[in-house]
């Protein structure tokens, strides 16, 4: 093996390391303790942040519509629409751009789509509306009709697993992770999806699994250095029981696009009743392990075909399961947000180069790409309508892409040609 070979394998199998660190990042169940809100020189800014410039007030005091009582919740979704959290009032309500009234939700009770003092919402997904029922202890989840979707906890059980006190906050990382702020048992609670790699294992790259392993017990335990150790552990002891009670709800919504919400919405009861039959939990869930499972042996299996490659149109030949541990990095993941799919592009790289390098003579891999391309393409709200793009979410179209690059990079590993 070349010197320059060797270099570009070792950088590969870094890069690869780094990526899986970045995914398993996201098992950090981190911190305990609301922070304070202390002013901007108290956190050591080296100058205060720049003045706001002044455009309009909208509202005022009362109880009829665009009319407020304590409102202490705001946000804004991507098409510029504003939602107030009426505290006072037990509803929320939505406004345009300018300020002008659209509808609302809710009213004082503890059924679905009504409050107890709704102090916090997060619309900056656009899709879902996340409202923070705080006197119920609970948090609500709406379309952008404001539409009564599913609740967090959903069940008694589940409320007494995961413990929630008296919310008061709430937001959505850009990763799809819901952080709730809970001021009576003063805890971060993050909701989240997990991530595994055992194909160095399988390898038997022991080094590097030991360096994964490291690497990620040092990135657990950070948190440590502020909250202390204590808070730290006591909350990654409970980390299983949480994350396993507090995906449940997230399984099927329609941003969700993993194999498990695959599966979910196609044979469990969902919004837009894209299910094909109604299915037991247990069914599915053995399903979804079998799907996996049997995924994850077909890798191994194009592994061992690699050997009778005499030449490859890529220089390292392993570049095929590299594409395909990202793309399952999200797949597997009970929560794998459509936005993390981006893990694919390595994937996409190697199929573009393949069909220019062969000057689209590979009908079959250029129809196909060009097809996931259009499903991609499709979930764009601007260009189909909102309408058509949450429909096509709930109908799995990513994931269907998905399934395409894997049979793109099948062909390619079993046609002898990478």
């Amino acid at each position: 093996m070349s010197t320059n070979h060797l270099i570009d394998l070792r950088l590969r199998i870094w890069i690869s390391t780094a990526l899986f660190l970045a995914g398993i990042s996201s098992l950090t169940c981190s911190a305990a303790r609301t922070p304070s809100r202390s002013s901007w020189w108290e956190r050591g800014r080296a100058s205060p942040p720049r003045a706001l410039k002044f455009l309009r007030t909208f509202g005022g005091p009362g109880s009829g519509p665009g009319q407020f009582l304590n409102p202490q919740g705001i946000s804004v979704d991507p098409a510029g629409n504003i939602y107030v959290a009426d505290t006072g009032n037990h509803r929320v309500q939505k406004f345009d751009l300018h300020g002008r009234y659209l509808e609302e939700i809710g009213g004082f009770g503890w059924e679905e789509g009504q409050f107890n003092r709704p102090t916090g919402l997060s619309a900056r997904e656009g899709l879902n509306i996340y409202v923070v029922d705080s006197e119920n202890k609970r948090v609500q989840r709406f379309d952008r009709s404001l539409n009564y979707l599913s609740t967090i906890p959903t069940s008694p059980e589940q409320e007494e697993e995961l413990a929630f006190g008296f919310l008061e906050g709430i937001e959505l990382a850009s990763t799809g992770e819901i952080f709730v702020t809970d001021v009576e048992n003063e805890q971060v609670v993050k909701l989240t999806s997990f991530v595994f790699i055992p194909y160095f294992l399988y390898k038997k790259r022991f080094k590097l699994t030991a360096s994964a392993i490291l690497m990620s017990f040092i990135f657990l335990m950070l948190p440590s250095l502020v909250y202390g150790l204590s808070q730290n552990m006591d909350l990654l002891w409970g980390w299983k029981k949480i994350m396993s009670i507090s995906s449940l709800p997230l399984l099927a919504v329609d941003t969700n696009q993993s194999i498990s919400a695959f599966f979910y919405r196609l044979f469990t009861s969902t919004p837009w009743k894209v299910n094909i039959v109604d299915l037991s939990y247990t069914v599915v869930n053995t399903m979804v392990c079998a799907t996996i499972i049997g995924l994850f042996l077909f890798l191994l299996f194009l592994n061992r075909k690699s050997e009778a490659i005499e030449k490859s149109f890529v220089q390292d030949k392993e570049c095929i399961e590299y594409s395909l541990l990202f793309i399952f990095m999200v797949l597997f993941s009970p929560l794998g947000w459509f936005q993390n799919y981006s893990s694919s592009i390595l994937a996409i790289m190697i199929l573009v180069y393949y069909v220019l390098e062969t000057k689209f003579k590979d009908k079959f891999i250029l129809i196909m790409l060009t097809l996931f391309f259009i499903l991609v393409g499709a979930i764009n709200f601007e260009t189909v309508g909102r309408g058509l793009s949450d429909l096509l979410l709930y109908l799995s179209i990513i994931t269907w892409g998905i399934f395409i690059l894997i049979a793109c990079l099948s062909k390619l590993r079993l046609s002898k040609i990478a």
